[in-house]
């Protein structure tokens, strides 16, 4: 199913069906399954509805990928659905990113970003949800960078392997450069067919010092299998202020 056919979609006793691309927005919810099975949902948006932007009631077996949830009450809701994976998603802006309800377990969390979500990125009242694949989590904004991050909610849900999320993980070898007031250019470079992935921590501290010409970088990298690499340009004895 286009979703870019409609406004919002509702799905009631499917099962097989894939909504894909659609913008959704305005409505009590963008989309909503119940009592479906086996559907997909993937490369849709939903934002600024009243209460949700992707709801499954009593809808096991699905997948929702690459799909973005912002400004709604709740972003994706689940109750009494169970067995669905969520994959590489995005929840911001909204009250609860993700929220798990009732009867709601064994559903599959990894690779999702959620960042501003106003009340808690997620909250987890279901049983036995697995918010890692074993081996990578979740993307979160308010991670400390130390050990497992920890779901509110009565499940009492981990996520071992979460990532501090900062801004979208970069397509390998893009190139992001920064200049600062003093004429300094950093840029820093992921070598193509790098997973990004691979990196465990990552804990890069740039300290650039225009004095006289003479640049200092302090670099700390916590990484496997991965290389960074930093180049750094110095501003010419004209540009330096005093």
């Amino acid at each position: 199913m286009n979703g870019a056919q409609y406004g919002q979609v509702i799905l009631a006793n499917c099962s097989n069906v894939t909504v894909s691309n659609g913008l959704f927005d305005h409505a009590s919810a963008g989309v909503q399954l119940g009592y479906c099975t086996e559907c997909t949902l993937e490369n849709n948006i939903a934002t600024s509805n009243v209460e949700y932007g992707f709801r499954l009631y009593s809808s096991p077996d699905c997948i929702l990928t690459n799909n973005t949830a912002s400004n709604n009450q709740i972003g994706f809701s689940f109750l009494r659905s169970s067995y669905c994976t969520l994959q590489n998603n995005t929840a911001n802006g909204n009250e609860y990113g993700i929220y798990l309800r009732i009867l709601s377990s064994r559903n599959l969390f990894f690779f999702n970003r959620l960042f501003n979500n106003s009340l808690s990125n997620a909250r987890d009242d279901g049983s036995v949800n697995n918010w890692d694949n074993g081996t990578h989590g979740n993307y979160w904004d308010d991670y400390d960078g130390s050990g497992t991050y920890s779901i509110i909610g009565s499940a009492g849900s981990v996520d071992n392997y979460p990532y501090l999320y900062v801004q979208p993980p970069p397509p390998n070898g893009i190139t992001t450069t920064t200049t600062t007031t003093t004429g300094i250019t950093t840029t820093i470079t992921t070598p193509p067919g790098v997973n990004d992935f691979d990196l465990v921590r990552l804990l890069l501290i740039i300290i650039s010092i225009c004095s006289g010409g003479i640049i200092v970088v302090a670099v700390i990298l916590t990484i496997r299998e991965r290389r960074v690499a930093i180049n750094t340009i110095s501003c010419s004895e004209e540009e330096i202020i005093d």
